[in-house]
């Protein structure tokens, strides 16, 4: 089985650390305790495999049940136009079955293990230099240079296989937060929180700034349906008021353009692609999307030193974040999925209500679902599953970039072309099928080699030197 968390060995898009500790075994360091000790000799190097009886257990299992979870979210947007990301009902039905798979995956799936990931690649910082703190081995250089290669390949998945990829903005967030890795417990908890809630500053001011568009064209049309002219202002925001509707809520005719290039060539598709890439790159990632990420990764790095994810917390403390994280997030993230249909989709309300409540109480859900997978791993049940689920997570850099690539395949005109073909709910039967497919290759890749292929090239890159890939080239 893989034996390294390494950021390049099993570790992949979340987790970045070589770790040495024992799951029953790891004491967080105190953030006083200096990066190098002189009179410490060094203990290996920071390239050294991580015996597979030394990983933590129940980071490779929240970790695979995370990668599993964002497919549900990342299968529709695969499958549908850009639009659906604002405006569910433009595409895969919205009525019936269809609908129930919508609510579920938006109160269930929809931002919360996008979460997790944030939080475990936060955990993964703090195993990573810790690590390589107490052998006497400096890992700035190592992890700076990693991240850099992260950032390579999310440029490359994002503009060349599919847009909506999260490896890039990681890589700009784990640099930064990488700075604050020797910071308490306490202040990496609630630092992380109030950076978080932050993102809710420019989604509100966007949303204000929509209402004011919005009113200014509504107040401009009524001046024309009075047969009165509207002021300058408001004939300019009439226009630019329905290029706005267009994005949220598009004919049938920009659908029927987009569904027909996403089904044409690898090229056209990729420059169609081209300008919503360009446009999270320079807009959504710096303006908003950073917070959250950045603000989870801290709170990550707090909960990993308070030994959260490493299963060292009571069963009677994740049993209170499951019931608080599903009674009361579970409840708030369904009333804001009923103001956003009943607002069909406004895009003004969106971006301050609706979408507010769900960014706040899907934190919630957050941790149940957290406190959940941590009772499983405490109490040792699902031992089966647990396994599998490890596996998923050891290799979930590979795992992560070959959903994209099966998804693309699939739905996009350069594989089986089936892009708008199925409804959402039939879209479910594509997540079983993966999923299953990943819970069983894992495991019999690992069975065989040190890293999943990703991870291999990735730690290769990273330390300037071919890593070894088969178990055969491992001594016990």
């Amino acid at each position: 089985m893989l034996r390294s968390r390494n950021r390049f060995g099993g570790g992949s898009i979340i987790d970045p650390a070589v770790t040495g500790y024992e799951v029953r075994g790891y004491q967080p360091m105190s953030s006083e305790t200096p990066a190098n000790e002189p009179e410490k000799q060094p203990v290996g190097t920071l390239t050294d495999p991580v015996a597979l009886g030394n990983r933590i257990e129940s980071l490779d299992v929240l970790r695979g049940f995370a990668l599993l979870g964002i497919l549900v979210i990342n299968i529709v947007l695969f499958s549908y136009p850009t639009s659906v990301m604002q405006n569910p009902t433009v595409a895969g039905g919205f009525t019936g079955i269809d609908f129930f798979s919508w609510q579920i995956s938006y109160l269930f799936f929809s931002m919360k293990f996008m979460a997790i990931f944030s939080m475990l690649f936060g955990a993964g910082i703090i195993l990573l230099t810790e690590r390589a703190e107490s052998r006497g081995v400096s890992v700035r250089p190592a992890f700076f240079r990693r991240q850099w290669w992260l950032l390579l390949f999310g440029a490359l998945h994002a503009y060349f296989v599919w847009f909506g990829d999260i490896l890039f903005p990681y890589a700009i967030c784990g640099m930064i937060v990488y700075l604050f890795r020797r910071k308490s417990a306490r202040f990496l908890v609630i630092f992380g929180l109030i950076v978080t809630l932050f993102g809710l500053a420019p989604m509100a001011g966007v949303g204000a700034l929509l209402g004011w568009m919005q009113g200014q064209a509504e107040s401009g049309q009524a001046a024309l349906d009075a047969g009165e002219k509207p002021d300058p202002m408001e004939q300019r925001m009439i226009e630019v008021w329905d290029e706005v509707e267009q994005g949220f809520h598009p004919n049938e005719e920009t659908l029927r353009e987009e569904t027909d290039i996403m089904r044409s060539g690898y090229w056209d598709i990729i420059l169609h692609q081209l300008p919503t890439v360009l446009q999270m790159h320079l807009i959504s990632y710096p303006f908003f999307i950073v917070w959250r990420i950045a603000g989870l990764m801290l709170v990550g790095m707090g909960l990993m030193k308070l030994g959260v994810f490493s299963a060292q917390r009571s069963v009677r403390f994740y049993r209170w974040s499951a019931v608080i994280g599903y009674a009361v997030g579970l409840p708030l993230v369904w009333y804001g999925s009923t103001l956003l249909v009943g607002h069909n989709f406004d895009p003004a309300y969106m971006y301050t209500i609706g979408g507010s409540v769900d960014y706040v109480a899907g934190l919630l859900m957050v941790l149940g679902h957290i406190g959940l997978v941590m009772l499983v791993c405490k109490r040792q049940l699902l031992t089966g599953v647990r396994k599998r689920l490890a596996a998923v997570g050891r290799m979930a850099l590979s795992n992560y970039l070959i959903q994209s690539l099966i998804g693309t395949f699939i739905f996009y005109g350069w594989g089986l072309g089936y892009f708008g073909e199925f409804n959402r709910a039939a879209l479910w039967w594509f997540v079983l099928g993966i999923w299953a497919l990943q819970l069983v290759y894992s495991p019999l890749w690992l069975s065989r080699f040190r890293f999943g292929p990703f991870e291999w090239l990735w730690r290769s890159l990273t330390y300037k030197k071919r890593q070894p890939m088969r178990m055969a080239a491992e001594t016990s």
